[in-house]
């Protein structure tokens, strides 16, 4: 059976997931940050190619 301890811890981890999808749903309607995919990211801003700096990470 559970206590009021468990049931704290529960809705604790609920709580900390709900705002971990929220966050994440808010920053990609932001447009904040680069995707990774720079094919497909027109101008995000934050990529090497966007900025011409393709070649810096190569020794």
């Amino acid at each position: 059976m559970m206590n009021g301890w468990d049931i704290a811890i529960i809705i604790l981890l609920v709580a900390v997931a709900a705002l971990a999808v929220w966050l994440a749903v808010r920053r990609k309607k932001k447009g904040s940050g680069c995707c990774g995919g720079c094919s497909s990211c027109p101008g995000c801003g934050s990529c090497k190619k966007d900025r011409g700096d393709e070649n810096k990470d190569r020794p």
